[in-house]
């Protein structure tokens, strides 16, 4: 009996799995590091918008203190311009005051004068007049000199009234000055609280533009602390974005590797197929000089020597009973003369499967052969070796073996244990 040894796959196949768990792990972290790079860019949206609006109240707050500090100033203006109206005022009023003590002193002398004269004028008027008009030679002269005497006493009088007129007008435009000067100061006394209202609200102006810039600054602090992040997380991001490449190039050299190895692999495999099949074609060429089994009473030979039947049909639902060899690698025969209609790999579980079509209608089916020693349409004798049982990875010494009738038009899977009359 010839077998072939069959190579195990490279390590490099087997292992090409485990190796990318380090890129995966990269990628994992890029998606991390820019989960956190766009959250940390929603920040830096957020406060470059309060950034904004603190910016666009503290404009306001400041135009707003500019034109409180303007209606100061003007404020200011019209104090000074009052307080140059009121110092005119005050030096008229002086001036008046010094006039009016003036004439009154002058009114008040020439009243003395005066009632000294009319009191020596009483006292002497007889005399004066009775001398006066002794002087008179004509009754003319005496009405001219008695005209005179009177009105050298009615010319004080009238000095005296024309004072006393000048004192009266001086003391209304005292009295129009002091009204003046109280308008004057009443609307100082206005002004002056208009200022200190100006004042208190410009303080107040100033607290909140304070208040706003530091709130300015410390929102530009903090723009700038996520912005250092910002670029933190960036070359972070770039260092994981150069380890992933080097990982992928890695990858696809260690890929490029695999894929030389599986591909020798497949070359190395497939000269085993080929030194396997020729070998069992070598064996099933000894087989059939050497051994001649011996149909059953039912008229057919078992597919396996010395198999027994270790599944029944039916059994876990299958349609097939299994045959275990006596050996490994055991020669799967056909149980009856017929000719092979179907070959097909089953895959690495299953192996290769042989339908052989007999007469009556009768088709037999062979699975978990290695590559078949028989080709498609070839007409086998009974007893004929097929192939040899490990083609599947399952086992090497189990065969599943199914049969089918055909009849009337109508195809069924049937026990094929009565065929070998168990």
């Amino acid at each position: 009996m010839v077998l072939v040894a069959m190579l195990p796959a490279p390590a490099g196949v087997r292992a090409q799995a485990v190796d990318t768990s380090k890129r995966q792990s990269l990628e994992s972290d890029i998606q991390a590091e820019q989960a956190r790079l766009q959250a940390r860019q929603q920040q830096i949206d957020d406060i470059t918008k309060q950034l904004g609006a603190t910016a666009t109240e503290l404009q306001a707050k400041v135009r707003q203190r500019d034109a409180v500090n303007k209606e100061l100033s003007d404020l200011q203006a019209q104090q000074a311009s009052l307080q140059v109206q009121l110092n005119a005022l005050e030096t008229q009023r002086s001036q008046t005051e010094a006039r009016i003590q003036d004439l009154t002193g002058q009114l008040d002398a020439l009243k003395e004068r005066v009632r000294a004269l009319l009191l020596n004028l009483y006292q002497q008027r007889s005399s004066r007049l009775a001398d006066s008009l002794a002087r008179s030679k004509t009754l003319h002269q005496f009405q001219v000199n008695n005209y005179y005497l009177s009105l050298l006493s009615q010319q004080d009088v009238d000095v005296i009234n024309q004072l006393s007129s000048v004192l009266d007008e001086l003391r209304q435009a005292q009295t129009q000055l002091a009204s003046q000067m109280a308008a004057v100061k009443t609307k100082q006394d206005e002004i002056a609280q208009n200022a200190r209202d100006r004042e208190a609200k410009r303080q107040q102006l100033e607290a909140v533009i304070a208040d706003l810039q530091a709130t300015q600054k410390g929102q530009l602090a903090q723009k700038q602390a996520l912005l250092q992040e910002q670029n933190q997380l960036q070359a972070n991001l770039a260092d994981l974005n150069q380890q992933l490449q080097a990982e992928i190039a890695r990858l696809k050299a260690q890929e490029a590797a695999a894929r030389e190895a599986a591909a020798r692999y497949a070359r190395d495999r497939d000269k085993q197929l080929q030194y396997q099949q020729q070998a069992d074609q070598a064996r099933a060429r000894l087989d059939a000089l050497t051994t001649t089994p011996k149909p059953l009473s039912t008229g057919f030979v078992l597919p396996l020597d010395k198999g027994k039947i270790v599944s029944r049909f039916g059994e876990g639902n299958n349609s097939y009973i299994a045959i275990q060899a006596a050996v490994p690698n055991a020669a799967v025969r056909s149980v009856q003369a017929g000719r092979v209609v179907a070959i097909s790999y089953l895959g690495a579980n299953f192996g290769y499967m042989v339908a052989v079509q007999h007469s009556g209608g009768l088709t037999t089916v062979y699975t978990n052969l290695r590559t078949p020693v028989v080709k498609l349409f070839d007409t086998v004798a009974q007893g004929q070796v097929l192939g040899y049982l490990g083609g599947g990875t399952l086992s090497n010494d189990l065969l599943p073996f199914y049969a089918r009738t055909d009849s009337g038009g109508k195809s069924a899977f049937i026990d094929p244990a009565p065929l070998f009359g168990r």
